[in-house]
């Protein structure tokens, strides 16, 4: 995700992951200039999925979509 607005997206997510016990590792493994690493992770049945986030559905990279139900866990 290129530019501010999106690093500032991936930091929002991945705060909701944190504040919720879902983030594997420290908020600061994430995201950044750094490709290797992914913009985020969740945990599933205590396995690590990897997440690559995106401001809008124009995005190049994007794929797949993941809907929720936020009244679920």
């Amino acid at each position: 995700m290129a530019g501010e607005q999106g690093r500032q997206y991936e930091i929002k997510c991945n705060r909701k992951l944190l504040k919720e016990g879902l983030l594997p590792k420290p908020l600061s493994y994430y995201g950044g200039s750094d490709n290797t690493k992914p913009d985020g992770e969740f945990l599933y049945n205590n396995k690590p999925y990897k997440v690559e986030y995106k401001l809008d559905m124009k995005a190049d990279f994007g794929q797949a979509t993941l809907d929720y139900d936020k009244n679920k866990k």
